[in-house]
């Protein structure tokens, strides 16, 4: 997986390339943990190149998600494909993170 950070404004926005699954989560986390260390908010995981995502992925997300909670940090999900939506929803992960057509719309 390749992964970009880029700040815009105050807010982080991590750019993910490629499946997000038990081979990759660790490097969402260190990249979601240098977006969090220095205070962006909100923080936004653009996942509009993400083929895939597995249980592992899905639990990263949903523990990036309470870590930012805890410090009244917002997490968004943006611009996922039909089949990573589908995923989502169905583990009733959309109820707690925002989802987001674009990166704007999260922002």
């Amino acid at each position: 997986m390749e992964v970009k950070v880029v700040a815009r404004d105050n807010a982080g926005v991590i750019s993910l390339i490629g499946d997000l699954d038990y081979q990759s989560y660790k490097e969402l986390e260190t990249a979601f943990n240098t977006s969090f260390g220095q205070g962006r908010s909100p923080i936004v995981i653009d996942i509009a190149d993400v083929p895939h995502i597995d249980s592992v992925g899905l639990g990263t997300i949903t523990k990036l998600w309470k870590a930012a909670s805890q410090q009244g940090v917002t997490l968004a999900l943006a611009n996922p494909r039909k089949n990573v939506r589908s995923m989502i929803k169905l583990v009733n992960l959309d109820g707690r993170i925002q989802l987001a057509d674009t990166v704007e719309d999260a922002l």
